[in-house]
């Protein structure tokens, strides 16, 4: 009798452990936005144009401004383009021609503003962009015009960088 109660001492032990391990389900459900997050980190660039060439020139040029930088980051399954245009033209009289291009795209630098007068609809900056990060890449802005088509003032041009499904 006495093998019979240990026997049953035991089962109930194991039984009543193994309700405990199993007392309660839980499931657990992750969701995701989608993100399509574009940031720049310089909001205002200067750019002074000289002659270039000394007297009896008639090109202004500068150096390149590279002190902007871009971030982006998409969880998309298409993958996208990231456009650079310029949607208002400044008052006063110029030709500038305005360019511009991001390190790591491949694309060489494209004139968003040509003599005086934005490129309708922008231009592509940085194109296939796969789902993930671009992180810290380097913004570089040209500029040139003429003597006999800009008159001394500042010209202000707004950039909108927009990212776009590739198709």
């Amino acid at each position: 009798m006495r093998k019979y109660e240990i026997t049953i001492i035991v089962l109930v032990f194991i039984f009543g452990f193994a309700k405990i391990l199993h007392a309660g389900d839980t499931t657990v459900m992750v969701g995701i936005s989608e993100i399509n997050a574009l940031s720049i980190s310089d909001d205002e660039v200067n750019i002074n144009l000289r002659l270039s060439g000394g007297a009896g020139s008639s090109i202004l040029t500068a150096e390149p401004n590279e002190t902007a930088r871009l971030n982006y980051s998409h969880n998309s399954k298409s993958n996208k383009r990231i456009i650079a245009e310029v949607k208002t033209v400044p008052e006063g009289e110029q030709d500038i021609t305005l360019k511009v291009s991001i390190s790591g795209s491949g694309i060489p630098p494209r004139s968003i503003v040509e003599k005086g007068k934005p490129v309708l609809g922008g231009r592509v900056v940085y194109d296939n962009i796969p789902a993930g990060a671009l992180h810290d890449k380097k913004i570089t802005y040209f500029a040139e015009a003429t003597v006999s088509g800009t008159r001394p003032g500042t010209y202000t041009f707004t950039i909108t960088y927009t990212p776009r499904d590739v198709y």
